[in-house]
């Protein structure tokens, strides 16, 4: 796994795009994911089609690491401790 960093400044959607080898021609994302998250990736690759993940996807991302779980449960108790 890697990660992308950029500016405060700079276009967060390019700045990932940059980081892949080639430009995808479908970007799948989450249903739940915000609006302007898939409109921003929509803008930075204009050739590509961008739709909601199908099933056969979907389930690809049910499948979590420890290491993922671990993150989630800390998330989840932050978000907890804001709401509070």
């Amino acid at each position: 796994m890697s990660y992308v960093e950029w500016a405060e400044d700079e276009n967060p959607y390019e700045a990932a795009i940059g980081g892949l080898s080639a430009l995808p021609k479908t970007v799948y994302v989450d249903d739940q994911m915000r609006m302007f998250v898939a409109e921003g990736l929509k803008n930075a690759i204009p050739d590509a089609t961008v739709q909601v993940a199908p099933k056969s996807i979907k389930s690809l991302r049910e499948k979590k690491s420890d290491p993922e779980i671990a993150l989630l449960r800390c998330a989840n108790e932050v978000c907890f401790l804001i709401k509070s």
